[in-house]
């Protein structure tokens, strides 16, 4: 397989659309939250709403891929080399979660909060990893890992905006709001 220099030009575009994209849900613009069905508890719009900011770093990745498969064969697929691992460690961890419950504020049932909370976190994990294990890391497979990983670990800093808002390192660390 041909693999080329990454095009610089199209790492800025993805950035820029997951960042714009996945901040519509991050940041709550537009009051989307408020305007999302309930569903009987208000569990639903937090569930929701996490997987709208997954949505924005899925199609920046969909669109660069498509992008980089005009160049080059991208090497990778849903479930890997291997499969029936891949795919018995998701459902030993849904199991698990399921099986044992999650407590949770919203008075859904334990179980099955954990349910919905596993799967949408599965979703919203996938989502992520194609953008940055998928796509990212594929249009940079062309430099040295060190200088690759560096890069994609700023990008994905960049990304999640935690600077912006109190979960940022430091405000974890120092208790400062």
């Amino acid at each position: 397989m041909s693999v080329s220099k990454p095009d610089w030009r199209r790492v800025v575009v993805f950035m820029l659309l997951a960042t714009a994209l996945s901040s519509v849900a991050r940041f709550d613009i537009a009051s989307l939250s408020s305007q999302l069905p309930t569903f009987g508890t208000q569990l639903a719009p937090v569930l929701l709403m996490a997987l709208l900011e997954g949505v924005g770093i899925a199609l920046a990745a969909w669109w660069g891929s498509r992008m980089l498969a005009k160049q080059q064969q991208l090497p990778y697929s849903l479930l890997g080399a291997e499969p029936v691992l891949a795919l018995s460690m998701v459902a030993l961890t849904l199991g698990l979660i399921v099986g044992f419950g999650v407590a949770n504020p919203y008075g859904v049932e334990p179980r099955l909060y954990g349910a919905l909370a596993a799967g949408t976190t599965l979703l919203y994990c996938l989502m992520e990893e194609f953008g940055w294990r998928g796509y990212l890391q594929t249009e940079r497979s062309a430099l040295a890992n060190g200088s690759k990983y560096a890069l994609i670990g700023t990008a994905w800093y960049l990304w999640h905006l935690s600077f912006l808002t109190d979960a940022s390192w430091q405000a974890q660390n120092t208790g400062q709001p």
